[in-house]
């Protein structure tokens, strides 16, 4: 139900948004009270039990509204059809156009989901990481700001503990709105054999603004292109010990 919205106006048709929630108030007001207190008490009550639970991607969780949406949706089909000025056994003909209607935003949404919808790799990101990982190496990860803010899915997909391989966001909060604060670097760094460079493919000329930061330090090893993610490598360029 979070997408329906985007979906309609993406297609250009808030018409057609307009004639879905107005089905669904329909079939709301015209269903008897019990069942419009258990729609809203549906609808209501697990988002706020979800949001002060602080759950990772909270849209995943919200799933069961369409259920429930689409049974109130078709229920004001129905009443609509009910009332509509034509003969009786022609009624279905007003129930298929408005069930055209309200199917058309995700039938036409389905190709560009499965063929055009790309999301960021962040498991496959994370895994090549720690599969590749060694004693006194760390994971940095570096957003910016037309990123916004991070969602923090390290811990969600990390298998490897932090004591035999650290991640952190840099800086704190993972967002760099100015390349001054790369010179932070050098002191997030120290005592680090390898440093592990979780990038945004939108950011360009990084790996050179990092490696001016670390100039004398470290050098860049390695390149992995994942969807919308790039992670990079760094070695220390003089031998030393890990933490």
């Amino acid at each position: 139900m979070y997408e329906l919205p985007s979906a309609l106006l993406a297609l250009k048709h808030p018409v057609l948004l307009l004639v879905l929630y107005v089905l669904f108030f329909m079939g709301l007001l015209t269903s008897p009270r019990r069942w419009v207190a258990l729609v809203l008490v549906w609808f209501l009550v697990p988002p706020v039990i979800l949001y002060f639970m602080k759950v990772r991607f909270y849209h995943r969780y919200v799933s069961y509204f369409l259920p429930l949406f689409a049974i109130v949706v078709a229920h004001g089909i129905n009443y609509l059809a009910s009332i509509a000025p034509v003969r009786r056994h022609r009624r279905w003909l007003i129930v298929g156009l408005l069930t055209v209607i309200v199917a058309i935003p995700s039938i036409a949404q389905l190709p560009e989901y499965y063929r055009g919808t790309q999301k960021a790799q962040w498991r496959e990101a994370i895994a090549f990481v720690e599969t590749n990982r060694r004693p006194g190496d760390i994971a940095l990860v570096i957003l910016n700001s037309s990123v916004g803010a991070a969602e923090e899915p390290i811990d969600w997909y990390r298998t490897v503990p932090d004591t035999e391989l650290p991640w952190q966001f840099f800086p704190e909060g993972g967002r760099l709105t100015s390349p001054d604060q790369l010179r932070e670097l050098p002191a997030v760094t120290q005592g680090y054999q390898r440093i592990w460079f979780v990038l945004p493919e939108a950011v360009t000329e990084m790996n050179e603004r990092i490696s001016s930061a670390l100039q004398g330090q470290f050098q860049l090893a390695q390149e992995q292109e994942f969807v919308h993610l790039q992670v990079a490598l760094y070695e220390t360029t003089s031998p030393g010990s890990p933490p």
